[in-house]
């Protein structure tokens, strides 16, 4: 009874056949189709973070009981890894004859110039291995794939309405046995629902509220204002101290009410941006790439801090 209290619903409830994957039953039915004609091409699946693309990749692996490679290029887009990884993979003899799928996550993060280019080699290896082998891509931007791999692994882009999410929600709370109303429902659509389409975040906001047993969205917007004033306060200590390593030693004190370094940052910019601290395009393009940036390194708290220095610039020429 321990471990499933302390498993995350996140995990709890990842889908793994199409029938429980949410997404429009337009797109839902292509797969379908798919699968029953036992033809799968390779593709791109393009989406925001959280909206299961990496999911979807491991359960065609499962429907089409194909031998399945999982690459991380976040941590192993390099060329290197095609050489000592992929490519063995692709050569290797099914003793079945199983279709083999290489599911390349997060690809637009790997390696697309210079002499250790990770994508420019791809495109040659998709070729040489279209036999017996398909190629899955994940990414959340699209413009960061060279055009050869995308005209390869043409895009899917994964979407799903709000109506599909909700009875996914509704069912969790359902299998968890929590309490809730139309009133309670109502206000964690209008509160969780701003995640949206960011699945992931949203199922983890929603067992967050439901750690009572019943659902109380009330009981998070105090977290969520004390953060607001985390922000302010952040940023006001950004403007009015002279050496921004005081500023990071004032958030690194603060790392519990900080919590998550991505959420911070989300928040952060948000901030900046809705009360016009940052009003220079270059300078709003410049925090979306760190944003990004800090989504995909191991090591957030730098990243963090950069978009502080780059507030802090802008701050400064007003």
């Amino acid at each position: 009874m321990a471990n499933e209290i302390q498993q995350e619903w996140v995990d709890k409830y990842c889908p793994t056949t199409l029938k429980d994957y949410v997404l429009e039953p337009e797109i839902k039915t292509y797969f379908k189709n798919m699968i029953k004609s036992k033809s799968m091409t390779s593709m791109t699946f393009a989406g925001v973070q959280g909206s299961g693309k990496s999911t979807l990749a491991k359960i065609l692996c499962k429907e089409f009981d194909a031998d399945m490679l999982f690459i991380k290029c976040a941590t192993e887009g390099v060329i290197d890894t095609l050489r000592t990884k992929v490519e063995p993979f692709c050569n290797a003899l099914s003793m079945e004859g199983k279709l083999k799928i290489v599911i390349l996550d997060e690809c637009d993060s790997a390696s697309s110039t210079g002499t250790n280019n990770f994508q420019m080699a791809l495109r040659t290896l998709i070729e040489a291995a279209q036999s017996d082998t398909r190629f899955l891509i994940t990414c959340n931007t699209v413009a960061k794939i060279i055009p050869p791999v995308l005209s390869r692994c043409p895009v899917v882009k994964l979407e799903f309405g709000k109506k599909e999410l909700l009875i996914h929600v509704k069912k969790i709370l359902d299998a968890e046995k929590i309490k809730y109303d139309k009133a309670s429902l109502k206000a964690f659509i209008e509160e969780g629902f701003k995640y949206y389409p960011d699945c992931r975040r949203i199922i983890k906001y929603l067992q967050m509220c439901s750690c009572s047993g019943t659902l109380v969205v009330k009981a998070n917007a105090v977290i969520s204002n004390s953060k607001d004033d985390l922000m302010k306060e952040l940023v006001d200590k950004t403007a009015t101290e002279a050496n921004l390593l005081n500023v990071r030693q004032f958030y690194l004190k603060s790392k519990d009410a900080l919590g998550d370094m991505v959420e911070a940052g989300s928040l952060l910019f948000n901030y900046v941006v809705d009360n016009e601290v940052v009003k220079d395009t270059k300078t709003i393009l410049k925090l979306t790439d760190l944003l990004y940036q800090l989504n995909m390194v191991v090591d957030k708290e730098p990243t963090f801090f950069g978009m502080l220095v780059a507030i802090k610039e802008e701050i400064m020429k007003g």
